[in-house]
């Protein structure tokens, strides 16, 4: 099949990005034609105000883009187009500029924004007296305005509006009764459909991300059989964005209690090794809003054994999770599928998360890692990483088999039966 591949991406490179570059590998190694139709959200910095509003004024649909696209489509000729994300230099134009000319749409649903407007069924609390921030399904239960009134999108009624219209123009055109779904858990088609919003659920699959494992990794310096687990480093990694809501600051919460438990036990690895295990290392590796937050709070409360690491590659992360007792993911609200943690079980390491959402489906408790309790965060992690290695056992073949499900064969086993589906329409 000829398939045109269409994304936008973000300013910060994220896990979406990853998903679109083994997709398109995937893709191609099934026998396909792969076309790519990909824009940046880099270009609205060479942009003036004006410019800017008018792009984004242009995201609800406009006669101009949709004209671009079925131009686009005649000149590539694609059997199935396959979207990733549009926000915001590709308009939803493109939707009906596909109905139009008769293709299919494959739309991989990586987050929430098809009934929330700031894409993650989150809401911060506006507050700097409040407790951070909720989970919110105001926008499902009582209309896509809400996220106007509480300026969902970037703390912006404005941008939060433009894309409230551009969801209510899809429902009111019914662009998503004709379009296929890639859905990455149970959990998230359960959502989509219970909204009610016009999806065929016939036409809503799951295709969990996949990712390369570490013996088809192009990049060196990471060995595919990684480190014998019992002679890994007292290490826990954190790879990700710095956001309130990944559950950033609960971590740093929780490793401050534990370096204030060690201080009164007298810790002191130098004098003494074998107390190392009362003092657990913790990198991060990530960038994001709180980055000055993170730097100031390990500087403020003297956090030995608190490394940030900032921005880095993905031979440097696969490194450190294979030298790591685990990966946290301590996210506060329900996810899609974080690549971190696939790429986690690829280095055969565990993972601590919260108990909630998508995350926390990945995560077989007591198997493949441990739950946190998401209503006491810090307390919860803090409790789990200080008893390590006396609550859980590294189990190797079971993590093996979590892989499995996030492997490129899981990947060609759905990605043919959603294109098999279209044929067959």
């Amino acid at each position: 099949m000829n398939i045109l591949l269409v994304h936008c991406k973000y300013r910060m490179t994220g896990g979406e990005d990853a998903v679109v570059s083994c997709d398109r590998r995937l893709l191609e190694e099934m026998g396909h034609k792969v076309s790519c139709y990909i824009c940046s959200n880099e270009e609205l910095a060479g942009m003036d105000t004006q410019e800017r509003m008018m792009t984004a004024a242009g995201y609800i649909s406009s006669s101009k883009a949709k004209t671009k696209y079925t131009d686009l489509i005649r000149s590539t000729c694609p059997d199935v187009i396959w979207v990733h994300n549009t926000l915001w230099m590709i308009s939803t134009a493109l939707y009906e500029a596909a109905g139009e000319c008769g293709i299919p749409v494959i739309q991989t649903v990586h987050n929430y924004r098809l009934v929330c407007p700031s894409g993650i069924l989150y809401r911060e609390d506006k507050d700097p007296e409040g407790g951070g921030g909720s989970m919110c399904k105001e926008c499902i239960h009582k209309g896509l305005l809400c996220s106007v009134r509480h300026k969902c999108y970037r703390d912006n009624a404005i941008l939060s509006a433009l894309i409230a219209m551009a969801l209510k123009r899809q429902r009111r055109l019914g662009i998503y009764r004709n379009m296929y779904f890639a859905c990455l858990s149970g959990t998230q088609k359960k959502i989509l459909l219970d909204a009610g919003i016009g999806i065929d659920p016939h036409k809503v699959f799951i295709k969990r991300n996949h990712i390369y494992d570490l013996g088809h990794s192009d990049e060196e310096g990471v060995k595919d059989e990684g480190i014998s687990y019992k002679d890994r480093r007292n290490l826990f990694v954190y790879a990700g964005r710095l956001e309130e809501n990944k559950g950033i600051k609960e971590l740093l919460g929780a490793w401050l209690m534990l370096d204030d438990s060690a201080k009164q036990d007298d810790c002191d690895m130098t004098q003494n090794p074998d107390c190392a295990k009362e003092c657990p290392e913790l990198v991060i590796m990530g960038e994001g809003s709180l980055v000055g937050y993170v730097k100031e709070f390990i500087k403020d409360h003297h956090l030995e054994h608190v490394r940030f690491s900032g921005h880095v590659g993905r031979a440097e992360v696969r490194q450190s999770l294979a030298e790591a007792k685990a990966l946290i993911y301590p996210s506060k609200w329900y996810e899609g599928q974080p690549m971190t943690i696939t790429e986690s079980y690829a280095c055969h390491t565990p993972v601590i998360v919260s108990d909630i959402g998508n995350a926390a489906d990945m995560v077989d408790e007591g198997v493949t890692g441990m739950h946190a309790d998401h209503r006491n965060l810090a307390e919860g992690i803090r409790d789990i990483v200080s008893r390590w290695d006396e609550i859980f056992s590294y189990n190797k073949e079971a993590i093996e088999e979590k892989a499995a499900l996030y492997s490129p064969k899981s990947a060609v086993e759905t990605t043919a039966a959603i294109l098999d589906d279209i044929t067959k329409a």
